[in-house]
């Protein structure tokens, strides 16, 4: 085994600037001066030692641009010996180009004696083991400059020690469900520190909501969100953070044929059809509505064709389906409509899962008591930047994949989504949501917020008038298209991803499916056992959670 003297070696960087060379290579001192994101970037240093395992390999070599921007001379790449050289844990930035006078030097040296022994003492913590080298003082570059380090003066002030840790800081990209969840777990079944960013100024994601300052009304300030699940674990899970209002999703299809309930149920069928039948002549008489010339459907328009007939199709489902998706139905996937269900008796419930439900104090207020936790650092108006993923032990990523790879071969479809806001008196349309599946209506539904928390009251009510459109790069993307072309990109991207070792993508974005609440949380729950394991154990850490591809 190899001992590593830590403090010496960060003492060795300043050694080498002292003796008027940096270690690279001969670089005259007189041609640098220190910034404060240098600062920074040097303190990287002293942290990376900090998660190390019992083998430091270092290598040392230019870089023409580095992890802050700015134009770097050299990095350290410090990896575990794990028998892969590219099991790599630290990118840390040296200096830039400018004068340096001997005193800053030596002042600096200085703050990272202290800012060492203050890790020592703040660090990770449990599992961190400290013992004298044999060797004593002195650091142990890998490199040192032209000579390797044979003619150079030992003068580090190192104190021989050598760390190994269960885990690291993990860096969660994300305070959404799937952040959120996953941070939380990790803290718990690592403990170990974990910090959670995100480029937006709050948490929860597209799942925020937040009181209406004009009327107190709870708003869905990114689309309607109701919970519901089948899993006892994930319903008992979601409720320790808040208590859940009864809410049943019973939406409303505003169409020139007049008003119906949805999804499609013995009450559609009877008022469209002005008939009055059991189920079983339901059942009978919609079968008798399909296209008896298709096999098996290729696409979303055949499906529904196949199954609810013309007429169905064309009034609720493919005005709706063309101003929501932007494309002809011919060109989305079969399975799309098999998420909207057909029921044959009058339960006009949404969703048929046995846990319904919504948050009554907002599900703003979950994810920050889920984030609650003394090991968990929040920072929120940080946007994920590449080079981060080398301050880490371990990255969990829930934004975009394609983002994280900056759109590599490209960007992958989605759809996007934004509001007209209204407010009114008394009640504006007697109901949480109503769609309206006209082609010759612009917007694709209502939300009338109030109606979400049916336990309160309120004189006034707040309206959202939701409109879909193709996402650009400055929107939030909503909706994963998945068509042909984006799925051959998601394989090159997935490609990319598989081959990481110490970064995981979680959620639907960072897995680029249609994921509801619910399952964005059992999926959390069920990844981080797994990657916890995999890290405590210094074993292949998967990229993805199982059920990603299947």
């Amino acid at each position: 085994m190899m001992l590593v003297d830590a403090e010496g070696l960060v003492a060795g960087v300043f050694l080498a600037l002292e003796d008027g060379e940096l270690l690279t290579g001969g670089v005259p001192l007189t041609s640098l001066q220190v910034g404060d994101e240098d600062i920074h970037g040097l303190v990287q240093i002293v942290h990376a030692l900090l998660v190390v395992g019992n083998h430091l390999g270092l290598l040392i070599g230019r870089k023409g641009s580095g992890l802050l921007g700015n134009e770097f001379l050299s990095f350290l790449r410090i990896g575990f010996d794990g028998g892969s050289e590219g099991d790599v844990i630290g990118l840390v930035c040296i200096l830039r180009r400018f004068q340096v006078e001997r005193e800053l030097v030596k002042g600096l040296r200085d703050l990272f004696h202290r800012e060492f022994q203050r890790s020592i003492g703040a660090g990770n913590g449990k599992g961190r083991e400290a013992e004298e080298t044999k060797e004593g003082r002195g650091g142990k570059l890998g490199h040192r400059g032209k000579d390797g380090g044979k003619n150079r003066k030992d003068k580090s002030r190192g104190n021989g020690l050598i760390f190994r840790m269960s885990g690291s800081r993990i860096l969660v990209v994300g305070a959404g469900f799937s952040g959120a969840v996953i941070a939380r777990e990790l803290a718990r079944e690592l403990d170990t520190k974990v910090l959670v960013i995100d480029e937006r100024p709050h948490v929860a994601g597209n799942c925020y909501t937040e009181r209406d300052p004009k009327h107190g009304i709870m708003l869905h300030k990114y689309g309607a969100h109701i919970f519901h699940t089948d899993r006892d674990d994930v319903w008992t899970y979601i409720r320790q953070f808040s208590d859940f209002g009864p809410y049943v999703n019973r939406v409303k299809a505003s169409t020139r044929r007049g008003v119906f309930p949805l999804p499609i149920n013995l009450m559609t069928i009877n008022n469209f059809f002005g008939k009055r039948f059991s189920p079983k002549e339901a059942q009978a008489f919609i079968a008798g509505l399909g296209d008896p010339t298709i096999g098996e459907p290729q696409n979303f328009e055949e499906q529904a064709l196949k199954f609810v007939g013309r007429e169905f199709y064309e009034t609720f489902f493919l005005g709706y389906t063309k101003k929501q998706w932007g494309c002809d139905p011919r060109e989305l996937p079969a399975s799309l409509l098999k998420r909207l269900p057909i029921r044959f008796d009058y339960n006009d419930s949404y969703f048929n899962d046995r846990y319904q439900g919504i948050p009554i104090d907002g599900y703003t207020a979950i994810v920050e008591r889920v984030l609650a936790d003394e090991r968990i650092e929040v920072k929120l108006g940080m946007a994920w930047q590449p080079g981060m993923e080398s301050e880490f032990g371990h990255v969990i990523f829930t934004g975009p994949i394609d983002h994280y790879y900056q759109h590599r071969f490209g960007r992958l479809g989605y759809r996007t989504v934004f509001w007209e806001q209204a407010y009114h008196e008394g009640d504006f349309q007697g109901n949480a949501v109503i769609n309206y599946p006209d082609q010759d209506v612009p917007f694709t539904r209502i939300l009338e917020h109030k109606h979400f928390a049916p336990w309160e009251k309120h004189d006034h009510t707040a309206v959202f008038t939701e409109y879909s459109k193709e996402t650009s790069p400055t929107d939030v993307p909503y909706y994963p298209k998945r068509l042909a072309p984006d799925k051959a990109l998601l394989a090159k991207y997935r490609e990319l991803a598989e081959a990481e070792s110490r970064v995981s993508f979680v959620g639907r974005l960072a897995t680029y499916r249609y994921l509801d609440m619910h399952q964005v949380v059992a999926e959390a729950l069920d990844f981080a056992p797994t990657l916890a394991a995999a890290i405590r154990e210094n074993k292949a850490r998967p990229a993805f959670p199982a059920a990603a591809w299947v």
